[in-house]
């Protein structure tokens, strides 16, 4: 709600906008509480130092034990994927079609959170 608040104050760059522009603003809202605001280029800069350092412990780590930590790692995460997945589209399914109210949860940033969290774990 926080960035919808934002987005709809007069201090938004929304209504001054005349065409498509790529993306200069990253917005991270917190639970609805908080709301950072920080440069296109400092969110891109963050994703590749992250991706760098994984990359690092990744290719530092023992080949001995490389092969059968990351294999078994890798079947575990796309294992727990497809579990989360799945569980998360009953509850949506269960939502839309059993209880007739499909985007109720999207008033209240956290009500996502409490509704598809618990089958995410579940699931995962």
């Amino acid at each position: 709600m926080a960035l919808l608040r934002h987005l709809t104050s007069p201090a938004s760059p929304l209504p001054h906008m005349r065409e498509y522009a790529p993306p200069q603003t990253t917005y991270f809202s917190f639970l609805g509480r908080y709301l950072f605001m920080w440069k296109f280029a400092t969110s891109a800069r963050m994703y590749n130092t992250f991706f760098a350092i994984s990359l690092f412990f990744m290719v530092t780590a023992s080949p001995i034990r490389r092969v059968g930590v990351y294999g078994a790692s890798l079947l575990g995460i796309c294992g727990g994927l497809v579990g989360a997945v799945l569980s998360v589209n009953i509850v949506a399914l269960v939502m839309t079609r059993v209880l007739g109210k499909a985007m109720s949860w999207f008033s209240v940033e956290s009500s996502a959170l409490i509704l598809y969290g618990g089958p995410a774990i579940v699931g995962a």
